[in-house]
């Protein structure tokens, strides 16, 4: 593939704007596009800092205070495969935990 068809990270150019296009609406110009990207990528950082959050203080909370590697893939994926508004509710119903220690 000639290199002014690629990005920078050799994805091909125009490909995320075709998908997008094809599955919401055909007329979205350009500058929707890119605000449709960015806001689902911004989404996915969101996501992944919650569930880091969520892991490091959970396996914090295991006995030893550090988890064994096998025990903290599988647990990392059952983390990754809740739906986001359950991690959003534990992260909140954790943080209602840790305030209700300090607070004492």
């Amino acid at each position: 593939m000639n290199k002014k068809e690629e990005t920078v990270s050799g994805f091909p150019r125009g490909g995320v704007a075709k998908t997008l296009r094809r599955i919401l609406y055909r007329e979205l110009a350009n500058s929707q596009v890119n605000t449709i990207v960015v806001v689902l990528f911004s989404h996915l950082l969101v996501e992944y800092a919650i569930e880091e959050y969520i892991f490091k203080l959970l396996t914090f909370a295991l006995p030893g205070g550090k988890a064994r590697p096998k025990l903290e893939s599988k647990f990392w994926k059952n983390i990754q495969r809740m739906p986001f508004m359950k991690k959003l509710e534990l992260r909140i119903f954790i943080y209602g935990i840790i305030f209700a220690r300090i607070k004492k």
